[in-house]
């Protein structure tokens, strides 16, 4: 029953197609899937659109670029107030962190990630580089990652939904998932 609605709902958003563009692959560690941490909308599609940017095979981070007019097309951001309202939520990415929790030394306990560590706005494109500590979760994926296209997402129009997608696109591999 569960797998039905979850075929339902992801054949739903996988039907429709956008221009070339935004075919990219979105590959991240599946600890980074179910992390906790708190983005708007615009500030998820920016994070997911530098993770397509990763190759596979990449070992270290570089400097993504993106182009603000392409952004603007993206987010649905007024042309007029372009480049104030991008660098907006670029910086406002720059400020956020996501939680992750961990046992030292016998202890439960959670600690932040900036997830980016550099941002450069050169002309009509701002280059981002994400933090180095997310490495482990975006890096050299073998095993345990969670993998969507690029399209889907940016056609959602909530937070909420492309959280509770990429959960359940974690999940279609294994068709069960015991809560």
């Amino acid at each position: 029953m569960g797998f039905r609605v979850l075929s339902r709902f992801l054949f739903f958003f996988e039907k429709k197609k956008l221009p070339q563009k935004f075919c990219f692959r979105v590959r991240q560690s599946n600890k980074l899937v179910e992390a906790r941490y708190s983005l708007t909308l615009n500030e998820q599609r920016v994070i997911l659109s530098l993770i397509s940017m990763i190759h596979p095979k990449d070992k270290d981070f570089q400097y993504y670029e993106l182009d603000i007019t392409q952004l603007t097309k993206l987010m649905g951001i007024d042309p007029k107030h372009a480049t104030r309202d991008v660098e907006n939520v670029i910086f406002s990415v720059q400020l956020r962190a996501t939680t992750r929790k961990a046992i030292l030394y016998g202890c439960p306990t959670r600690y932040g990630i900036d997830w980016l560590s550099a941002v450069k706005k050169v002309g009509n494109k701002i280059q981002l580089r994400f933090d180095p500590s997310l490495k482990p979760y975006l890096l050299q994926l073998k095993k345990q990652f969670t993998q969507f296209q690029l399209e889907i997402i940016v056609q959602f129009k909530s937070a909420y939904t492309i959280r509770i997608y990429a959960l359940l696109k974690q999940y279609v591999s294994l068709k069960v998932r015991k809560f």
